[in-house]
């Protein structure tokens, strides 16, 4: 595995940490303008490092952070014609969760042992 991974993992934190407080933000005041942007930058995430997570064989981490915001834009296009309801926040919340834990483990970089272990796994078969 390239030895540019935890650049790439660093790189990929600077982009989602910002979104990541937009998101908390949201979740305190519930404002469908956050969640829009929240949605909007999450996707552009997902697009923009797709290629280069491809390239190592791990393309997932960008595939989850792309359809984390396809959800909530979806959700929160549902939420025009509709008011909130408890399970929408329990899932805000569930997202939010996901990707914070993503981002503290690439901060702590225990994404990144875990990612090299699991290419030494296939590497060897």
């Amino acid at each position: 595995m390239d030895n540019n991974v935890g650049a790439l993992l660093q790189e990929l934190l600077t982009e989602l940490s910002p979104l990541l407080s937009r998101f908390e933000k949201y979740l305190d005041s519930l404002d469908p303008d956050i969640l829009e942007e929240v949605s909007n930058g999450l996707i552009s995430i997902g697009s923009s490092f797709y290629p280069s997570f491809t390239a190592i064989r791990h393309g997932v981490l960008s595939a989850v952070i792309y359809e984390a915001g396809m959800r909530l834009k979806y959700r929160a296009f549902e939420l025009r014609t509709r008011k909130l309801v408890k399970g929408d926040l329990e899932y805000f919340k569930d997202i939010y969760e996901l990707l914070r834990r993503i981002a503290n483990d690439i901060s702590s970089g225990e994404y990144e042992k875990g990612l090299r272990r699991m290419h030494e796994r296939r590497k060897n078969g």
